[in-house]
Parts: C-alpha cells; structure tokens; sequence
C-alpha cells in the first residue's frame, strides 16, 4: 500500500492528488500529479508528459482503447501520420 509522503517524493517533492496509484509494484508506480496528469516513476525514474508534443501534430488516424475495468485503468493510443519510432523493419498498417 502506498503513503502519500513516499508517492510525494516519487514526484519530486511535487504534490500529487491523494488517491490510490494506478500501478504499484517495486519497480514501477503510476500516480496522478496535484493537477489530475498521469505521472509514472519507473527504474528510478520520474517521467513526465512533455508540454511540446501535442504541437504540430498530423491528425489523429487511428485510435485504440485499453482498458481494464477492475483498477479503472485507461490507455487511449493515438496514430498520426506515418512518421513512428522504433525499428525499421516493424511494418506500418
């Protein structure tokens, strides 16, 4: 079970919305900053949504949804466009 202090410092002494974390293990915890953003701390690291991405980019193709009812759990991909990172031999559909 996660304190409120630990999740705290996990978000670099930033504050966090008291509620329980999406995702809590020892290597990987999801929890919500004071303003309702999705933080992750993952290996050590804290990893923040980037204000500059959502700038400039070509119109959403594709979308899924994955979801898991039980823990409330949401992911919600986007596909713009045919630029992708990763490797070159995984083919686009």
């Amino acid at each position: 079970m996660s304190t409120w202090k630990r999740l705290q410092a996990l978000n670099g002494g930033e504050a966090i919305w008291y509620m329980d974390p999406q995702l809590d293990t020892r290597d990987e915890v999801w929890f919500y900053h004071q303003g309702g953003a999705l933080r992750v701390w993952s290996e050590g690291r804290l990893h923040k949504a980037d204000p500059k991405v959502f700038k400039g980019l070509a119109p959403v193709e594709r979308r899924h949804t994955l979801y898991r009812l039980s823990t409330l759990l949401l992911v919600d991909v986007e596909v713009r466009g045919t630029h992708r990172r990763g490797p070159a031999h995984v083919p686009v559909r």
